[in-house]
Parts: C-alpha cells; structure tokens; sequence
C-alpha cells in the first residue's frame, strides 16, 4: 500500500514539473544579448559612485587629521 502511494506521488511530482515547464517563458535572443550590457553599465555606475564616495571620505579625513595638528 505504501509503495502505491510512493509511486503515485512521484508521478504526480514529475507530471507537474513537466507542466510548470511548460509555462515557463524563455527568453529571446535579444534579452539575453541586452541584459548582459545593462548588468555591465549598472555596474560601471554603481563603482563609479562608490570611487566619488570614497574618494570624497578620505578627503575629508585628511582635511580633519590636518587640522588636528
């Protein structure tokens, strides 16, 4: 009995992974072309961003440190 209802839950496990893949939507071949370019600028900006930040900080503790002299 028990392996009866193992192997039914097997089936129905695979029987619905078959139909979520179904519904998956692939994407194109242009989204797969265009999204590498924007993860690649995003990434530009956001170190772009941190570099000012950093570089803004480290200014400021000089001009601190150098007035503590």
């Amino acid at each position: 009995m028990a392996e009866t209802k193992k192997k039914g839950r097997v089936k129905r496990y695979f029987r619905e992974l078959v139909s979520e893949f179904k519904k998956l939507e692939w994407p194109t071949k242009s989204k797969v072309l265009n999204n590498p370019i924007v993860v690649l600028v995003m990434m530009l900006f956001v170190t772009a961003f941190v570099w000012v930040l950093d570089l803004g900080f480290s200014k400021f503790l000089e001009f601190i440190l150098g007035l503590a002299k």
